[in-house]
């Protein structure tokens, strides 16, 4: 089970910009390699995805399927949200990848699942950075997730300054490339 440590934060007036500048510090700190704010608004990338879907690209993914109205419209899914934060935390480990040697009758695992399960490690993070926010605005309301939730997670992040999405399909940045797994709350 994750725990997480809550530090104690002086409750000010903060201007939108200044808590912005916080947030951004604040999750430096526990240990995000990037994060920006995009705004909470229906993404223009939702067609496209509605588009994806009738196609049958998704495949078996169904749960692409379910909730796919609230992919469209964050304020669907926590009422009133204003801004999304969506961070990234660098998961290359510096050890050969697949290209790189091949021994015959060996598979890889990804870089990505090497260590502990990623979903608890980024959560435990955004749970950190959730309770530095409600000390300096008490009044916020978050919800977070680490790839479970019905959110384009890579358009927003895109828009929220993480990167772009490639040829690929990934989310590139140019400090890290596609080496990073990205959350929002």
């Amino acid at each position: 089970m994750s725990t997480f440590k809550v530090q104690k934060v002086q409750r000010l007036k903060v201007q939108s910009s200044d808590l912005t500048q916080a947030i951004k510090q604040k999750a430096g700190e526990i240990g995000f390699d990037l994060v920006g704010i995009a705004p909470a608004d229906g993404h223009g990338h939702f067609s496209f995805f509605e588009d994806w879907l009738k196609k049958g690209y998704a495949g078996t993914m169904s749960w692409l399927l379910r909730n796919k109205e609230k992919r469209g419209d964050p304020k669907r899914v926590l009422e009133g949200a204003k801004n999304l934060i969506c961070a990234g935390l660098n998961y290359h480990r510096g050890h050969p990848r697949s290209v790189d040697c091949c021994e015959g009758g060996r598979g890889w695992i990804s870089n990505y699942a090497w260590g502990d399960d990623y979903h608890e490690i980024v959560l435990e993070k955004l749970k950190t950075l959730e309770h530095f926010i409600a000390a300096m605005k008490p009044d916020a309301r978050m919800k977070s997730y680490v790839d479970t939730g019905p959110i384009l997670e890579r358009s927003y992040a895109a828009s929220a300054g993480l990167g772009w999405i490639g040829k690929n399909t990934c989310l590139i940045n140019r400090g890290i490339g596609s080496f990073f797994l990205s959350a929002r709350s």
